[in-house]
């Protein structure tokens, strides 16, 4: 189980044992068995300051005396956290043995149980509604949940690990109280559920400024350049099935073909210039990746196939990438972002708003984006295409990329 001794619920901090310790001291809390210096390395690791006063903690509202009553609450129990949900059907046959299904990560319940610790009972009550309001907040939209995130062990420079679609499933039940006249805790129980089961890394950097046809200044590039190639067709598996021509019943109808959006010129003969980069080995590399990819531009650009490589792949390759798109329209002045995490892209205004652009961004065989995971022990690669001679294909050297990969396990 991952550390549960510091929980953030949609970017509130619902439990920190390094602030809880400390109030405990300042308000003569005697339940709260934890030296304040056991746990000072998480004050240290999130950068906090001012844990010993309670007005400095997120529940406090200084309109609501009993709000400087509450100490926090320690977590006893977070079954399932950082579990995984790979699971598979099996069918059992009426003989010997059986046959598994294909495997697959159901939702993760993580059942949080902890004591709401206060120095009077009014303090606890409070406790207990603020952190049952907290929990029970919704994303944008009544069916996403929120980001949980934690710590991966308890130790100083430990990773901070998150799952990103959380809810409450079961709300906060009381177990059992204890009250005296210098403090009280009450027990509890709820249930949040990861209804995106897979546990997901901080983003880590790798670089920036792909495509400005200087060298990358980052200590994640082993090497850089760029090329100009030939677009060319990569080989695809194909078939011709025999039927019995005594039954043209049997015969099934053609499948819809697949085509290509207006403006699609990405054909054989086509000449583009090709920006790459190729990456030191990504640690660890037990761990998925997925990519967060930002694309810059000064000016509109269109047809920008950025693709990432396995470490034994040339600069030259066209087939088999790891993972590849095209984006069909780039707006200058925009950061244009791909995330694989969310697995949408989107852009920013100054303002800040969030506008989804997932109808520009197709794979490279027009379909949609093909979002997964991968890594190598090796060096892998990342290539920037852009097409400059065809018509509709429109590409510019002021076009940047920024990558950014974020790790991911079950």
């Amino acid at each position: 189980m991952a550390y549960d001794g510091w929980l953030e619920y949609d970017g509130i901090e619902i439990a920190n044992l390094s602030r809880t310790a400390q109030l405990g001291q300042s308000l003569g809390i005697s339940p709260v068995w934890l030296s304040p210096e056991e746990s000072e390395w998480i004050q240290t690791e999130l950068g906090g300051a001012g844990y010993e006063n309670v007005a400095n903690a997120p529940w406090y509202d200084a309109g609501y005396p009993a709000s400087g009553e509450f100490a926090g609450f320690i977590p006893l129990g977070a079954g399932g956290l950082g579990d995984s949900s790979r699971e598979a059907s099996v069918i059992e046959f009426v003989t010997d043995g059986g046959r598994s299904g294909r495997s697959r990560n159901a939702t993760l319940p993580i059942v949080l149980s902890g004591a709401i610790v206060a120095s009077t009972e009014r303090g606890a009550d409070y406790g207990k509604r603020w952190l049952d309001k907290v929990l029970g907040a919704r994303g944008s939209s009544v069916c996403a949940g929120v980001p949980l995130r934690y710590f991966a062990y308890a130790q100083a420079g430990a990773p901070i690990l998150h799952y990103r679609d959380v809810s409450l499933t079961r709300g906060i039940s009381i177990t059992r109280k204890r009250t005296t006249d210098c403090d009280s805790v009450w027990l509890f129980t709820c249930t949040l559920t990861a209804n995106d089961p897979f546990e997901y890394g901080e983003p880590q950097f790798q670089f920036e400024g792909l495509g400005e046809g200087v060298p990358i200044s980052s200590p994640n590039v082993h090497d850089n350049g760029s090329t100009v190639l030939i677009q060319e067709s990569c080989p695809v598996y194909d078939y011709s099935p025999l039927y019995d021509p005594l039954y043209p019943a049997l015969v099934p109808s053609p499948t819809a073909p697949d085509f290509y959006p207006d403006g699609w010129g990405i054909v054989d003969g086509a000449t583009f210039q090709r920006y790459w980069a190729v990456l030191e080995p990504v640690e660890p590399s037990a761990t998925d990746l997925v990519p967060v990819i930002t694309l810059r531009s000064d000016v509109d650009a269109r047809m920008v196939r950025v693709s990432i490589w396995p470490s034994t792949s040339d600069t030259a390759d066209q087939c088999d990438p790891l993972f590849s798109v095209v984006v069909s329209y780039l707006p200058a002045d925009t950061p244009f972002y791909i995330n694989g995490e969310a697995q949408a892209s989107y852009v920013t205004s100054l303002l800040g708003t969030l506008r989804r652009t997932d109808s520009l961004v197709y794979s490279p065989d027009a379909k949609p984006v093909q979002w997964g995971s991968f890594n190598d022990t090796g060096m892998m690669m990342v290539t920037l295409d852009l097409f400059t001679d065809s018509e509709g294909i429109e590409g510019d050297g002021s076009l940047t990329v920024e990558l950014s990969f974020i790790p991911k396990s079950d």
